[in-house]
C-alpha cells in the first residue's frame, strides 16, 4: 500500500535556546540554513577560533552568548526569514 504524499513529507526545525529559528523541508535545506547562520556569526565576530595546542594542531571554537549579540542574531534571523519568504 502506497503512503499518501503528505505522510512522506519531513520537516526539520532549527532551534536555539528553545526558540525556533527556521523550519526546513529537507535535511539539505536545514544544513544550508545552518551554514548561513555560521557564516553570519563568523562575519560578525560572534565565532572565534583560538589555537590551544601545536602538536597536533588543536583549536577551540568559541561561540558568543552575550545578550546584545544574541539579540542582533535574532534580528538577522528575522531578515533571513523574510528573504526566504520572498524567494
Amino acid at each position: 500500500m502506497a503512503a499518501s504524499k503528505g505522510l512522506m513529507r519531513s520537516k526539520y526545525l532549527i532551534e536555539m535556546d528553545d526558540k525556533e529559528l527556521f523550519e526546513a523541508e529537507s535535511l539539505e535545506n536545514a544544513l544550508s540554513l545552518l551554514l548561513g547562520c555560521i557564516l553570519l556569526m563568523s562575519a560578525e565576530g560572534w565565532i572565534k577560533v583560538e589555537p590551544i595546542k601545536d602538536d597536533p594542531p588543536t583549536y577551540k571554537i568559541l561561540l558568543s552568548r552575550e545578550e546584545p549579540i544574541l539579540r542582533r542574531f535574532e534580528e538577522h534571523i528575522v531578515i533571513m526569514k523574510e528573504v526566504k519568504r520572498g524567494l
